[in-house]
């Protein structure tokens, strides 16, 4: 109807069948879905973060989908863990021994205040309860916050269906923690926004990013004191990493704007910590210098050009012949 292409509306069973507990799943779908909006932070829009992030009596059970307890079941002929082939596939081996379990755990720590690795050892059925148990509230949550991704990434990595680095899931896992911490602010104006003083101009930007497509939108509005709008925008991405990057260029984007058509003072409000903790930081791996204009010839010349040249241009790893003479003097003239 009305050019819709046709889309699986129910989810799967294991037997490939519409049952009276698909028809449960997806009512609790359309549920959550008219109880929770998406964000670039949290595409999914559940707000439930422990209920989808944590599955911990699984874990402690031990009936986590392993190749040990399908092994038991009969399901397995072996229970070597497929990954490193180092011991048998149990809950404890997925989501603490396994190499890529243990990279994660390790590099986090540069991040997180993790309990002491000896803590992670097993010491039985129960190793779960006792480490959780010995861990300070905060500890608690980080844990479970890695043990969850842990055991994601082993199983999508065993069905061969994620392919990231170490650093993009401490990524993943930074952003969720961000997040559950935003959850937990209680603030006082109770999540009404600050009207800018007078001769002030506040600009709101956001960003939207799809995991799946790598596609993502940007949002910008400005609006003076009395609320007026003054200008909105919005425009697609295309090849975007991840949802830092579409929330950073959202605000790339609403610095440009405010410095074409806004003046006097500018207040721009993001919803994303991490990129205003990022902007605001004294030890930044960039900083501006002022120069002569003797050294800074190259990008004067580029500047030339595109005066001459209506089609913008970005080469990576090269430069336009024009200023191939200008590069190779000042590279000189600064090694000498």
């Amino acid at each position: 109807m009305g050019g819709v292409e046709d889309f699986l509306a129910w989810p799967l069973e294991k037997t490939g069948i519409f049952t009276v507990r698909s028809t449960y799943n997806l009512a609790l779908e359309l549920q959550n879905l008219n109880t929770s909006t998406a964000s670039s932070v949290a595409p999914e829009g559940d707000r439930r973060l422990w209920n989808n992030v944590w599955k911990g009596g699984k874990l402690s059970r031990n009936a986590l989908p392993t190749r040990r307890r399908k092994f038991v079941k009969n399901i397995e002929l072996e229970d070597t863990c497929m990954l490193c082939g180092l011991s048998a596939e149990t809950g404890h081996h997925a989501t603490i021994v396994c190499p890529q379990a243990f990279n994660l755990r390790q590099g986090m720590r540069q991040h997180w205040s993790l309990p002491d690795e000896k803590m992670f050892e097993y010491t039985g059925p129960d190793w779960l309860l006792l480490l959780l148990d010995r861990c300070s509230p905060e500890q608690r949550d980080l844990t479970r916050l890695v043990l969850w991704r842990s055991w994601t990434v082993h199983n999508n990595i065993t069905h061969q269906s994620e392919h990231l680095q170490v650093e993009e899931w401490m990524y993943i896992l930074l952003n969720l923690w961000e997040l559950m911490t935003q959850s937990r602010q209680h603030t006082s104006d109770n999540g009404v926004g600050q009207r800018p003083q007078t001769q002030q101009t506040k600009i709101n930007v956001d960003g939207s990013f799809v995991v799946q497509s790598g596609t993502a939108g940007i949002g910008v509005v400005a609006r003076n004191p009395m609320g007026e709008v003054l200008l909105s925008a919005w425009r697609v991405l295309f090849r975007c990493a991840d949802a830092a990057e579409a929330e950073a260029r959202a605000l790339t984007e609403g610095i440009r704007l405010a410095s074409q058509w806004i003046r006097g003072q500018v207040i721009i409000e993001s919803d994303c910590a991490r990129i205003v903790k990022a902007m605001k930081c004294k030890e930044d791996s960039w900083s501006v210098v002022h120069v002569k204009r003797e050294c800074n010839v190259i990008a004067n010349e580029l500047a030339l050009l595109a005066r001459c040249d209506s089609h913008p241009a970005v080469w990576l790893g090269r430069a336009p012949a024009c200023v191939a003479n200008l590069v190779e003097n000042d590279c000189t003239r600064i090694h000498t």
